[in-house]
């Protein structure tokens, strides 16, 4: 798949943008129709040209997922990776928790069951972001959203 030209113009610096979005969730999530549905439902509230979105860069789910959407609908995006080679047990958590630091909100997309989603959850309300998080359980059925401004 070829992805449209970012203009270079287009900054990833976080302080150029009034929203910046980090989109993170549950690795058995992987249904791209849906999370495109999710998608194209959320941004319909801001400007395009005052949105980023920031990325964990994991391999699959919803880290993927939004670099691909991101591309494919000519938003800006942010890589930030897991350091592995440096902390191997905790580079998940720490990066978690700089992404918490550097959005102004979340979207999470959360099976109830992974650590890392939970963590990043965790984050958000620890710095009292905004948060929306989807429920991705398939047990409980549809798709749902719950936008709180702090997750107890």
């Amino acid at each position: 798949m070829s992805y449209p030209v970012i203009p270079p113009n287009q900054s990833l610096n976080t302080k150029d943008y009034k929203h910046v979005v980090v989109v993170f969730g549950s690795r058995t999530f992987t249904n791209k129709k849906q999370f495109d549905d999710i998608m194209k439902r959320f941004v319909k509230r801001f400007k395009k040209e005052e949105l980023l979105f920031i990325s964990g860069a994991a391999s699959r789910g919803p880290d993927a997922m939004i670099i691909d959407w991101a591309y494919e609908n000519g938003y800006p995006c942010k890589q930030v990776p897991a350091d592995w080679l440096s902390s191997p047990k905790g580079a998940g958590f720490i990066r978690n928790r700089e992404m918490a630091r550097l959005c102004t909100e979340g979207l999470g997309l959360w099976d109830r069951v992974s650590n890392g989603t939970r963590q990043m959850i965790d984050c958000l309300t620890a710095l009292t972001k905004d948060c929306i998080v989807v429920n991705t359980d398939p047990e409980i059925g549809d798709i749902c959203a719950l936008r709180q401004k702090n997750i107890d």
